[in-house]
């Protein structure tokens, strides 16, 4: 029944297969459930941009429950499997200290971005080698199918993974 969802979270995943969305450096992902009762006076692709950051959220949270615990599921074991098979070590401290500690908890309270009103410079991944090896890797994995893992936990990880404070919170829950 949820094999719609499953393959938009493909499709989120995976834009840099898409030629007809290359000629767009940032996409914007908004979800239904996103409500927005006041005019937002800010380009915020240009703040994003401007302060160099790959993906700009409206809420950062490190916020652990039932619902992150099942749209990770088997993404810390993916993370410890893909870094150790392509000899990486990870940019980001926090991710770094739990992968090398083996401290699961750790990786989940990482700032994950909101999922629901993302932007992306989809030149840092579209362009970049080290994506392409990701995201296929995550393809042959299956966890987008097997686990529902979307957007905000693939493309957020690889950031984690490759870039050091990749992520802006907006804050426009509090605004």
């Amino acid at each position: 029944e949820r094999l719609n969802f499953l393959h938009m979270n493909h499709f989120l995943t995976n834009q840099d297969n898409r030629p007809e969305l290359d000629k767009y450096r940032f996409h914007h992902r908004i979800d239904d459930d996103v409500f927005i009762n006041k005019n937002i006076e800010e380009n915020l692709f240009e703040v994003m941009h401007s302060q160099n950051y790959k993906l700009a959220t409206s809420k950062l949270s490190n916020h652990y429950g039932p619902n992150q615990r099942d749209t990770r599921y088997e993404l810390f074991n993916f993370c410890k499997n893909f870094l150790k098979e392509n000899t990486i070590l990870p940019s980001t401290d926090k991710l770094k200290e739990a992968i090398m500690n083996n401290d699961e908890k750790l990786f989940h309270n990482l700032h994950w971005s909101s999922g629901h009103f993302n932007l992306y410079d989809q030149k840092f991944l579209k362009d970049d080698n080290r994506w392409i090896n990701y995201i296929s890797a995550i393809n042959s994995h299956g966890g987008i199918y097997k686990y529902r893992w979307g957007d905000l936990e693939i493309i957020g990880l690889f950031l984690y993974i490759f870039y050091n404070n990749p992520k802006l919170d907006l804050k426009l829950a509090s605004k």
